[in-house]
């Protein structure tokens, strides 16, 4: 009777999954609504049914020649240029639309090339700008002085995913953190090309177990050389402790450094404890947050108004850091000789799910400011991620002879023909956004729905979902199917 009752459990639950996989509800675009709707055991089966599925009748992206667009379709050809081709191109059709300027490229002209400090912030969005007493001054002045992007959202949700997005420019695969899925890849990526090219000395930073999230492998896989992490630093170590010693290292070095620096400060949870810890240890000047919190912020994060307020010191706290850090450059006179690159890492986790392109902005972008030796400041773009840094950076180191290495996804800057959108893949979720729509999907699903659209007709945004599906699926294909190694 058991393996009666257990075999009809079986076959009932599968037909339930069959029904809904091929019978969606409109609202499944949404992650969040999709996953309550079928719960935990139907997510179960929902996995096996779809990849049964999908094996006996033939995945839609096996090989990138086998997919086709209503534009265009995948040519064999080398391992690379394909995939590369199509999804940038896919992109670049999206968003036709440049910004209203280009920016020239800025030259360096140093005898040796610059030290370059790539500063990842820890879950730091854009929207603190906005408030009364912003809590990070610095970093906004900063931003209106320097190179910066209007709006930059990451390409995933996870700190590490951000690490190999711009490192490597590439997308992580759908719904998967890239030391799940990639720790035995073999990679070129950013740093090797600096060492092999220009003689950098490459380096990573963090304060963080060196074996989560597999840093300790893939660090050297990207090509960072030297990894400073415990016990070279005591765990959960200020940020401000990292970057000074930093500076330190660079006063040193008869080579150019690249140094990979992943902040932890403003990492959760944003308690007393780790509060009174930075600030009686590290900031005692600086005051706890007493501004005046509009509604409209308090109702939008899932805080209270006691721990945004928590939340705004850690912010605070990084600002103060990022301030000391350029002071030291400069008391050193290593500023005119040093590029930094801060950015976000992804969005705060905690976020209301009625969103539209404001609120959506605010939940998803993050600061990102570069500052060159030259010392310009310009819009670079409206919108930029994670997969445009590589290649901006060696824009900038090759000048006029710059050639986009052919396994980066992402755009220099500086190119005219950068796509001027973001594509984000989130735990199941997918975001797309330009300057026409915000398009919000779920990859489980397939389904798509705008947020907001300027002048889009009905057929444009089926283009947009169609295109964007694709995009996911190809990138997914293009990591899980080739090495990024040099040839």
């Amino acid at each position: 009777m058991a393996t009666i009752f257990f075999l009809l459990f079986q076959i009932t639950t599968i037909g339930i999954t069959s029904h809904i996989t091929h019978n969606p509800k409109d609202t499944w675009w949404n992650t969040l609504r999709f996953s309550a709707d079928i719960g935990l055991v139907g997510h179960m089966y929902h996995d096996v049914y779809k990849k049964a599925y999908t094996q006996i009748t033939q995945p839609k992206v096996v090989h990138a020649q086998q997919t086709t667009t209503s534009t265009e379709k995948i040519k064999k050809g080398d391992k690379y240029t394909p995939w590369k081709t199509y999804i940038q191109t896919a992109l670049r059709k999206l968003s036709p639309e440049k910004k209203s300027s280009i920016t020239p490229l800025p030259s360096l002209t140093a005898d040796t090339p610059p030290h370059i400090i790539v500063y990842q912030l820890e879950t730091v969005p854009s929207w603190v700008y906005e408030l009364e007493e912003n809590p990070m001054p610095f970093l906004e002045q900063l931003t209106k002085d320097n190179y910066h992007v209007d709006h930059f959202i990451p390409n995933s949700c996870s700190t590490i995913n951000a690490e190999f997005s711009s490192l490597c420019s590439q997308f992580s695969i759908e719904g998967k953190i890239v030391s799940d899925t990639s720790s035995n890849e073999n990679f070129y990526c950013l740093p090797h090309i600096l060492k092999d090219t220009y003689g950098y000395k490459t380096s990573y930073h963090h304060t963080g177990k060196p074996t989560f999230y597999n840093r300790d492998v893939l660090g050297n896989k990207w090509g960072l050389d030297t990894l400073f992490f415990p016990p070279y630093f005591f765990r959960r170590d200020s940020d401000g402790v990292v970057l000074r010693d930093l500076v330190e290292q660079l006063k040193q070095s008869p080579d150019p450094m690249f140094s990979y620096v992943i902040g932890y400060s403003s990492h959760g949870p944003h308690n007393d404890h780790f509060l009174h810890y930075l600030h009686d240890d590290y900031a005692p000047h600086l005051p706890y947050y007493t501004a005046n919190i509009p509604d409209e912020f308090l109702e939008n994060y899932d805080l209270s108004e006691e721990e945004t307020r928590k939340y705004l010191w850690f912010l605070s706290y990084v600002d103060d850091k990022i301030k000391e850090l350029f002071e030291k450059l400069e008391q050193e006179q290593l500023l005119d000789n040093t590029m930094v690159i801060i950015y976000g890492d992804h969005k705060y986790y905690t976020f209301g799910d009625d969103l539209n392109r404001k609120t959506h902005g605010r939940y998803n972008e993050v600061p990102f400011v570069m500052h060159t030796p030259n010392g310009a400041s310009a819009t670079l773009a409206n919108y930029a991620s994670n997969l445009d840094i590589a290649p901006t950076l060696l824009h900038m180191l090759e000048g006029g002879n710059y050639t986009p290495y052919k396994s980066f996804l992402g755009t220099s800057l500086f190119d005219p023909n950068h796509p001027n959108n973001t594509l984000q893949k989130c735990k199941g979720q997918i975001d797309y956004v330009d300057e026409h729509i915000v398009l919000q999907g779920n990859s489980e699903t397939n389904m798509y729905h705008p947020l907001d659209t300027k002048n889009l007709t009905d057929a444009d945004i089926e283009t947009y979902k169609e295109n964007i599906s694709n995009i996911v699926d190809i990138t997914d294909t293009y990591l899980h199917t080739n090495q990024m190694i040099k040839e």
